[in-house]
């Protein structure tokens, strides 16, 4: 429901994004990714939490500015991680 509420599916199930999870080790590898993750767990979560942390190709020029959802409580940003994570 979480995943629902914060209207995550709106990128994450479009075929440009879906492939964040599995891609994520080169995202990370990236000369110009400014952000700290070294797993596809911790570049999910600085996703959510920092998304300006680093840009995926094409988004930069997209219609959609990802909020920082810094509000989550840790129980509720782990439930999305661990969902996103299964989208490889």
């Amino acid at each position: 429901m979480l995943h629902r509420y914060l209207n995550c599916s709106f990128c994450w199930s479009s075929c440009q994004h879906r492939q964040s999870a599995t891609d994520a080790a080169t995202y990370i590898a990236d000369e110009d990714y400014t952000g700290d993750a070294t797993t596809v767990d911790d570049y999910i979560r600085e996703s959510i939490v920092n998304p300006k942390a680093y840009f995926t190709p094409g988004y930069a020029v997209s219609n959609h500015a990802m909020p920082a959802y810094t509000n989550l409580t840790e129980e509720q940003l782990d439930a999305v991680v661990y969902m996103q994570a299964q989208q490889r």
